[in-house]
């Protein structure tokens, strides 16, 4: 599934079965595109959806020319602060700021990473992402298959850092710890 597709979606999944079809995750990604995802988008009372069991990740490109990422992040430290501070939050709600990428997708930040099996992997076995893979695909196109860098997503706080190397490979980020 292409991250262009869908990058710009908060996706609530809350289904406890490894064994969701095709049809049923197509329907909730159709279902969040068409209730906004049951909120307005503004409103950084989330408890409805922590009560639920809820898991989120919302993505941001710091490059993004269309809608400013600072109004994202001021929107999740509202959330933080309606819901009990920032480690609250993290318990079922997490941010990741793409450096360099633009709105939903594009620029020479990372262009493609894989939005869902995060969240399916912290809703099926309760570990949260820390941090997400991606890459940036050679003139903004997977279908080219050719990576000209791979770079770890950080959880926001936190930014990827340059630990030295060649600045192309992950190896040579890391997600310092905000604790």
């Amino acid at each position: 599934m292409a991250s262009s597709n869908i990058s710009c979606l908060a996706i609530r999944h809350t289904t406890r079965s490894a064994s969701a079809s095709r049809t049923q995750l197509n329907w909730l990604l159709l279902k969040a595109v068409i209730t906004r995802g049951g909120g307005d988008g503004a409103n950084p009372d989330l408890s409805r959806f922590k009560q639920h069991g809820g898991k989120l990740t919302i993505f941001h490109g710091w490059s993004d020319p269309a809608l400013s990422p600072l109004e994202t992040v001021q929107y999740y430290k509202n959330v933080a602060n309606k819901m009990g501070g920032m480690t609250a939050t993290q318990q079922f709600a997490r941010l990741f700021v793409m450096p360099g990428t633009q709105h939903c997708g594009g620029g020479p930040g990372p262009n493609s990473w894989n939005p869902i099996a995060p969240v399916f992997f912290w809703v099926e076995s309760g570990t949260a992402p820390d941090q997400i893979p991606a890459v940036h695909y050679q003139n903004d196109d997977p279908n080219s298959g050719v990576i000209t860098r791979t770079m770890p997503l950080c959880m926001y706080p936190n930014q990827a850092k340059y630990i030295g190397g060649d600045v192309n490979q992950a190896s040579s980020w890391t997600c310092p710890s905000s604790n």
